[in-house]
């Protein structure tokens, strides 16, 4: 079982955190870009 885990979650961190990323960043630019625009505007 501990190899299945040392196997897995380096496995599941290289797949989720891509994803992860793709959907946050979008996310935060559409947050953050009217938020500088208000400011620099």
């Amino acid at each position: 079982m501990r190899l299945m885990c040392e196997f897995v979650v380096p496995i599941a961190v290289l797949i989720v955190v891509p994803i992860a990323v793709l959907i946050v960043v979008p996310i935060a630019v559409l947050i953050v870009v009217p938020v500088v625009v208000l400011i620099a505007g």
